[in-house]
């Protein structure tokens, strides 16, 4: 934006004056030989004579265009389109960045309370399984239920697995975004601990 912002005054300088100042300097010498008639012995005679200066000149231009034939005009509305197609293109990026920090928020939240609910659900069928256990020992069940009970916990304990690594990319996925680690999940775990057992 700020270098789209530069173009409007750039497209702008077409019509304002121009100043240019130049200026030269140095010493100069100039050595002159000139014809100077015949001697007594027929030849010919010269003379030399030698010059020594400082000169010096100096030189100021000033032009003021008055007509470019809206050469300026049309670069400056080029540049004032440029200007506001980058100013819209910066709020897209901004609302495309909010809505993302918020989706990786939100997914950090769900994560949090599917974790929550699969710890829940180990701890119940942990428990089933030890009433399922003390059955079969008073002769209740088989060991098929045992087995059967045995196997719900494991997949539990997967599930609980998949959603740790779930929850661990969402949080990834959200520092990479917002810049720092996320934080308020305290709710949903909150809703995770309140929800009835199965």
């Amino acid at each position: 934006m700020r270098v789209r912002d530069e173009e409007v005054p750039k497209a702008a300088a077409g019509l304002k004056p121009k100043a240019s100042l130049s200026f030269n300097g140095g010493p100069q010498r100039t050595y002159i030989k000139a014809p100077a008639g015949i001697n007594q012995f027929s030849a010919r005679v010269f003379q030399t004579d030698e010059y020594s200066g400082l000169p010096r000149t100096g030189t100021f231009n000033l032009q003021q265009p008055v007509f470019d034939g809206w050469k300026t005009k049309n670069a400056m509305s080029q540049a004032e389109s440029m200007v506001e197609a980058s100013r819209q293109a910066l709020r897209q990026t901004e609302q495309q960045t909010l809505e993302k920090g918020a989706t990786a928020y939100m997914n950090v939240l769900r994560d949090t309370a599917v974790l929550g609910l699969r710890k829940k659900n180990i701890e119940v069928l942990q428990e089933q399984l030890r009433v399922t256990k003390d059955r079969q020992l008073f002769g209740e069940v088989t060991r098929t239920d045992v087995a059967q009970a045995n196997a719900a916990l494991a997949q539990a304990q997967a599930d609980y697995a998949a959603a740790e690594g779930a929850l661990q990319n969402s949080a990834a996925i959200y520092q990479q975004i917002v810049g720092e680690e996320p934080k308020g999940s305290t709710p949903a775990i909150a809703c995770a601990s309140s929800s009835p057992e199965p």
